[in-house]
């Protein structure tokens, strides 16, 4: 069954490619058709595109790498990718981006957007390099807020300017300082300290106001309060303009399902309560929500065995993202498996300005995902991402990808 992205449906039809570019969708294959891929009984979908990947290169390699990581991507059906730009070093000028941007080139098995910093060092004292240039079509200082109200200002000016997307990582960290949990039942029963949704949903409000002001759409990734989603749900019935994602783990666990001897759980921000969920849930089926992000996070084993108090944040979901989508949001009837898709594909390529991409169309890339809806119970030693903290490790999840093509190549079979 083939996508089709414009009429939101599914149909019965054959999808020609030749070299990098789709050519044809007809209702049955020329009798001298060759190379064949049989995906009967299977769902064939454009690749999937994640807003918001770390690929942890350079320096970070023991957790991943561009090659690792763009394989893992793969078996989880993304065919692009937008690299986060807190590496050691962090990516804040033009040397360090080009550098790696070598690197994608060499390693890379899909598409790479290599994200530059807002903020020289990530430390919202003056602005990156790469920013003041306009080098990149992407800026985010993800795993830090800015602090500096007046930066943000300056950083939106020349986004402006150079029509790039600035993904905002929303977190006042005098708020959340010490923070390993969300604010709530593990804070009450087991005294681990919290984070509370205001340290999410104040700076998205300082924010929003200070996009309105100079007329510019931020990014704002990874939400997971129904906080900042009652303050967005207001802006956007006041025309305030943004866009904004979730990630596959808040939409389908609650702190209901953490178990504090498992640190694959701890994640900033954290996974909150069932209402939060629910609450983000609500927010895709009203628009408020924009796309679905990753947020894939890979730690060594070693850094994960620490209790959780000291473990680092981070999931390294990639791998699993779409089976846990469809088990958490397509099986109890949330979203059908066409929206689920449009959140995966069309939407993010809209967000990032892909062109030609997000679609199975004639002329479009030959980005093409297969999925199937059958069954299976994650083990770690089904994962292939170097980071195998996944809390989706023992839940039975539905619909796998079993293909994924990226520019005309096959880059992802299952063996099963």
């Amino acid at each position: 069954m083939l996508f089709d992205t414009e009429s939101q449906s599914f149909s019965r039809k054959c999808l020609h490619f030749k070299a990098d570019l789709i050519t044809e969708i007809s209702d049955s294959l020329p009798g001298d058709a060759e190379g064949i891929i049989d995906a009967e009984n299977s769902y064939i979908l454009p690749g999937f595109i994640d807003i918001h990947t770390h690929l942890r290169q350079p320096g970070q390699e023991a957790k991943e790498t561009i090659e690792s990581g763009t394989r893992a991507a793969a078996k989880g059906g993304y065919t692009t990718l937008t690299a986060m730009a807190n590496t050691s070093p962090p990516i804040d000028d033009e040397s360090k981006w080009m550098h790696v941007n070598q690197i994608i080139e060499k390693d890379a098995l899909i598409k790479v957007i290599q994200a530059g910093t807002i903020s020289k060092n990530l430390q919202g004292m003056e602005l990156s390099e790469l920013l003041q240039k306009g080098r990149c079509s992407v800026y985010s200082d993800d795993g830090k807020g800015l602090a500096n109200s007046k930066l943000l200002a300056e950083a939106i000016k020349l986004a402006q300017k150079y029509g790039s997307l600035l993904i905002m990582h929303e977190e006042d960290s005098l708020l959340s300082e010490h923070g390993v949990v969300a604010k709530g039942i593990l804070t009450e029963r087991y005294e681990l300290p919290g984070i509370p949704a205001s340290s999410e949903s104040s700076i998205i409000a300082r924010d929003l106001l200070i996009a309105h002001e100079l007329d510019y759409p931020l990014h704002f990734t990874h939400l997971s309060s129904a906080q900042s989603i009652r303050f967005l749900t207001c802006a956007k019935e006041l025309s305030y303009d943004f866009t904004c994602d979730t990630t596959p783990h808040h939409l389908f666990f609650s702190d209901a399902d953490i178990d504090p001897q498992n640190t694959d759980f701890k994640v900033n921000p954290p996974l909150r309560s069932e209402y939060d969920r629910q609450s983000l849930i609500k927010a895709l089926k009203t628009g408020v929500i924009s796309c679905i992000g990753s947020d894939h996070a890979p730690h060594t084993p070693s850094e994960k065995a620490q209790d959780f108090l000291h473990a680092p944040f981070g999931i390294s979901g990639i791998e699993t993202a779409f089976p846990a989508l469809f088990t958490s949001l397509v099986l109890p009837g949330y979203l059908s498996l066409e929206e689920l898709v449009s959140f995966l594909t069309n939407k993010p390529a809209s967000l990032l300005k892909l062109s030609n991409t997000g679609a199975l169309k004639p002329s479009y890339k030959a980005d093409i995902t297969i999925v199937k809806l059958h069954s299976k119970t994650l083990s770690k030693c089904d994962l292939i991402s170097k980071g195998k903290n996944n809390p989706f490790v023992g839940q039975k999840l539905t619909a796998w990808p079993v293909m994924t093509i990226y520019g005309g190549n096959i880059v992802y079979q299952s063996d099963a």
